[in-house]
C-alpha cells in the first residue's frame, strides 16, 4: 500500500507539471489581439518620437531586436517590447513623463523594470551599465535572470537607428546580430515550430498548430496612432 501512494503521488505530481507547462506554453505563444499590436507601435513609436526630440539613446533588445533583424517586426506572441538604455539615461527618461501623459502614457516601475505602459501595451526599459569594460543589466536580479544579455563596446554603440519594426525605424546596438546570436545562440535564424518539432513532448501532448511558429509577425493595423 505504500508503494501505491507514492506511485500515485509521482503520478499526481508529474500532472501537475504537465498542467503547468502547458499553460505556461500556451500563454507565451498565443498570438496577440490586433488592439494589443496596435498599442504596442503606437507606444513604441511616441516614445521613439519622445526620446528622439531630446537626445536620449535607447536601443531594442531581446525579442524585439529578434523580430526586428529576422522578420522586421513584432513576433506575434510577444506581449511587450524590450528596451536598452544606460542607468544615467533614465532620469531623463523620467523627467519627461508629462509629455507621455499628454498620450496617456505613465511610467511606472515594476519588478525591477523600468515600463512604459499606455494601458494597452507597455514598453520594458532595462538600465545598463559599465561593468568590467562589458555592458550589463543595472539591477543585479536583472542580471542573474538575464545572464546571456551582456554586450562589448563594439557591439553596443554606436547605437544606430536602422532596424525596421514595422512601419518603424529605431535604434538598436551597433551589431545587432551579434548581441542576437549572444541571446539566442547561433540557431537563432530558424523559428522554432512547436507543431513539427517532435523532439519536444510537449509538442506531442499540445498537438500545436503547426501554422503558429516563431516567424510568424505582427503588424498594426493603418489607424495604429490614433
Amino acid at each position: 500500500m505504500c508503494w501505491l501512494t507514492i506511485f500515485l503521488v509521482i503520478i499526481i505530481i508529474l500532472i501537475i507539471i504537465v498542467i503547468i507547462k502547458v499553460s505556461r506554453h500556451n500563454n507565451e505563444t498565443k498570438l496577440l489581439p490586433q488592439k494589443h499590436v496596435n498599442g504596442l507601435y503606437r507606444t513604441m513609436s511616441i516614445f521613439d518620437k519622445i526620446l528622439s526630440e531630446n537626445n536620449i539613446d535607447y536601443f531594442i533588445s531581446c525579442g524585439t531586436l529578434l523580430g526586428s533583424i529576422r522578420n522586421e517586426g513584432l513576433i506575434s506572441w510577444d506581449n511587450d517590447i524590450d528596451i536598452g538604455m544606460m542607468k544615467e539615461d533614465v532620469p531623463k527618461l523620467l523627467a519627461l513623463e508629462p509629455e507621455f501623459k499628454k498620450h496617456g502614457i505613465t511610467l511606472p516601475y515594476t519588478d525591477n523594470i523600468q515600463r512604459v505602459d499606455s494601458g494597452n501595451g507597455f514598453l520594458d526599459i532595462f538600465p545598463y551599465i559599465k561593468l568590467d569594460g562589458i555592458y550589463v543589466h543595472e539591477h543585479p536580479k536583472n542580471r542573474w535572470l538575464f545572464s546571456k544579455e551582456k554586450f562589448t563596446e563594439s557591439e553596443l554603440f554606436p547605437i544606430q537607428k536602422k532596424y525596421k519594426f514595422g512601419p518603424l525605424l529605431l535604434k538598436g546596438p551597433n551589431d545587432g546580430i551579434a548581441c542576437v546570436e549572444k541571446m539566442y545562440g547561433k540557431s537563432w535564424k530558424t523559428p522554432i515550430d512547436y507543431g513539427k518539432n517532435t523532439s519536444n513532448w510537449l509538442s506531442l501532448i499540445l498537438k500545436y498548430n503547426t501554422k503558429l511558429k516563431q516567424s510568424q509577425v505582427s503588424y498594426p493595423t493603418d489607424d495604429y496612432l490614433q
